[in-house]
């Protein structure tokens, strides 16, 4: 309004117009406030879109050592089997080794007794042949 229509206007017409214009002062501060509470949020979400990427990033960092770590450990545990199968068929060989030795011994201690034990027999036999009589009728 001009100047000219404000001084036309009664002062109960004024305060009227000061009123309205209160309220309307009111209605844009809490619009206003909306708005800066709006932005605040705005701002903190791209605060935080700039963080979340660089969160990201550390993780896949922290996953990566993780994955690492993993592989390693299971490395290892392999090389750990590898080397446990090899002292195993080495034990093994070495166990082939022994029974087979012992083996032979016992056949050889077997074989010594039966040549012992045939001689022996031989022996009996030529004892007792020797005690029963060549002439048949020296015994009726």
């Amino acid at each position: 309004m001009a100047n000219v229509e404000l001084r036309k206007l009664s002062k109960k017409e004024l305060v009227r117009l000061i009123r309205l214009q209160a309220e309307r002062a009111e209605r844009l501060d809490a619009a206003l406030a909306e708005l800066e509470e709006v932005l605040r949020e705005d701002n903190i979400a791209i605060d935080s879109a700039g963080s979340l990427p660089l969160a990201a990033k550390s993780l896949e960092a922290i996953f990566e050592e993780a994955e690492e770590s993993v592989r390693e450990y299971l490395d290892n545990i392999q090389r750990q089997n590898d080397s446990r199968e090899v002292m195993i068929e080495k034990a093994e060989a070495e166990s082939r080794i022994i029974a087979r030795k012992m083996i032979d011994e016992s056949e050889e201690r077997c074989r010594e007794r039966e040549m012992k034990t045939k001689k022996e027999i031989e022996e009996l036999w030529a004892q007792l042949r020797g005690s029963i009589p060549s002439d048949k009728g020296s015994y009726q």
